[in-house]
């Protein structure tokens, strides 16, 4: 009885060890995924460059 038990727990813990790393790495992908989004290259530098001059020249006036 002891020894089923043990094994039900060791099945039990190694379910939750596979469900934790899957979430980690579900977490590292999302990571990686805003790390991109937040990084800049010099073509986004441009853009955001041209588009702030853009509504300095329409004085920041919203269109609508």
């Amino acid at each position: 009885m002891e020894r089923r038990l043990a094994l039900e727990m060791a099945v039990d813990e190694r379910g939750k060890v596979e469900e934790l790393e899957r979430h980690w790495k579900e977490a590292e992908e999302i990571a990686e995924i805003a790390d991109g989004m937040l990084s800049t290259t010099t073509e986004l530098e441009e853009e955001l460059r041209r588009l702030k001059q853009r509504g300095a020249a329409q004085g920041d006036q919203p269109s609508g």
